[in-house]
């Protein structure tokens, strides 16, 4: 929603909530979400470095858990990046 809005700032302290939740309940699904979310925010706030990271992190996430549908989502917004 906040993506939406172009209030990038809010939107990425939301994906942290959710990453935070998703860490404390172990749902590798949720975490890689969080992470391509935030790396999608600091793209759009041109922190492209810490974008890639997000991204590298929410990818390796979806690798681990077998995501093999978020696994090509996340790939093609790192491609984009890179």
């Amino acid at each position: 929603m906040f993506e939406d809005l172009e209030d990038y700032e809010t939107a990425s302290y939301f994906y942290k909530k959710c990453l935070d939740v998703s860490i404390e309940a172990k749902f590798v699904e949720g975490e890689a979400r969080a992470y391509m979310g935030l790396g999608i925010c600091e793209e759009e706030v041109f922190n492209i470095f810490n974008s890639m990271s997000n991204l590298e992190t929410a990818l390796e996430k979806a690798v681990d858990g077998v995501l093999s549908k978020l696994e090509k989502e996340i790939s093609k917004q790192l491609v984009r990046v890179y």
